[in-house]
């Protein structure tokens, strides 16, 4: 009958649904624990380290780890710079005297959208 049919299929998805919390449990209550026991189970080996990467491979390595940290730096300076040119646009005494404030907030958002796309 139709009910013993979705009764099955039934108990196939919870079953599906079963093995897959049984699957990933053991992450899950890695990711909940302690940071410590987290940090324990992270692989302490530098890539670097690794024998079996060659003098090539390693220095095209280093070299996209220095890029990767000069980019970090350049987004922090941007961020840096993003916040300050936020915080000296104080709009707070339009606000108070406005008409309409959501049109204020949209125009001095605006103003900034640019620097937020150029940083995402």
């Amino acid at each position: 009958s139709e009910r013993d049919s979705t009764f099955e299929q039934a108990q196939s998805l919870d079953a599906d649904v079963k093995g897959s919390f049984e699957a990933i449990a053991p992450s899950l209550e890695l990711l909940a624990g302690p940071h410590e026991d987290l940090r324990r189970k992270l692989p302490t080996k530098s890539l670097l380290e690794d024998p079996a990467i060659d003098a090539g491979a390693e220095a095209r390595l280093r070299e996209l780890i220095g890029k990767a940290d000069q980019m970090s730096e350049l987004r922090r300076g941007l961020i840096a710079a993003f916040r300050k040119e936020l915080n000296e646009d104080d709009i707070t005494q339009q606000l108070i005297t406005s008409e309409d404030p959501a049109v204020l907030v949209s125009k001095g958002a605006a103003r900034h959208a640019e620097k937020a796309a150029e940083i995402r």
